[in-house]
């Protein structure tokens, strides 16, 4: 189609050829803006904003299992964590067995109760250790202090240093430490949700057979503005 004609191929009454011709260089003008915005429309229209990106700094990576527990206050400890579920009798079980003797138990080792979070996670984490380590029935003495022997002498505000698996090292604050008679377990305890908190546990008072009646739970939160202590640990290999 001419653009100088009409729609019936009549030549159109128009201007003069010297206004012609500079009509036709316009026309061609235009046609090239035009065909530059078909090829590459997206360049010339507003692009929409970038979606904003926000950090947030209160992200920390998941713990892992726990490898080694200390209260360096009290003089603890245990470069073995050993996980552990539930003994024959439905209690939490213990690091080693007493009841087979033919285990070499390593009194130093303590236990991380499977079934509770992992140290840093919500919830409450639960690692137990013996108070002592015994001899042979009919007296079942003790005859040598285990790693939780003296768990009982921390005091609130003791920092309780947990590795895990990872390298990673997180720092509790003990908020309480208490006497319980057996079976009796602290509020908060085998918690799944919330604040980040710890519970080391082990037996102590009068001794009954092979155990003891009363229980000495010592309980830990993970500080709200220091979650996370990221820094090599010689234990993990």
């Amino acid at each position: 189609m001419n653009l100088l004609t009409d729609f019936a191929g009549v030549p159109a009454a128009g201007p003069p050829p010297h206004r012609r011709r500079h009509l036709a260089a316009k026309l061609l003008g235009l046609a090239a803006i035009v065909a530059v915005i078909g090829a590459g429309a997206s360049i010339l229209l507003p692009q929409p904003p970038a979606p904003k990106v926000t950090i947030d700094n209160r992200r920390v990576a998941p713990p892992g299992d726990p490898v080694r527990v200390s209260i360096p206050t009290i003089g603890i400890d245990s470069q073995s964590v050993v996980p552990v579920g539930l003994d024959r009798h439905g209690a939490i079980a213990t690091p080693c067995d007493p009841e087979t003797p033919a285990v070499r138990c390593n009194v130093n080792a303590t236990g991380w109760y499977t079934s509770s979070p992992r140290p840093g996670a919500p919830g409450d984490a639960i690692i137990d250790g013996h108070v002592d380590w015994y001899g042979p029935p009919p007296t079942y003495r003790p005859d040598v202090n285990a790693i939780f022997a003296h768990l009982d002498r921390a005091r609130v505000g003791d920092q309780v240093t947990v590795v895990d698996n990872l390298g990673h090292s997180r720092v509790f604050v003990v908020d309480s430490v208490a006497t319980l008679p057996y079976p009796q377990v602290p509020s908060g305890m085998f918690a799944k949700t919330g604040r980040p908190s710890l519970t080391l546990i082990t037996c102590k008072g009068v001794r009954f057979g092979r155990d003891r009646l009363d229980r000495a739970p010592v309980r830990a939160r993970l500080p709200r503005k220091r979650r996370l202590r990221l820094m090599p640990d010689r234990h993990v290999k």
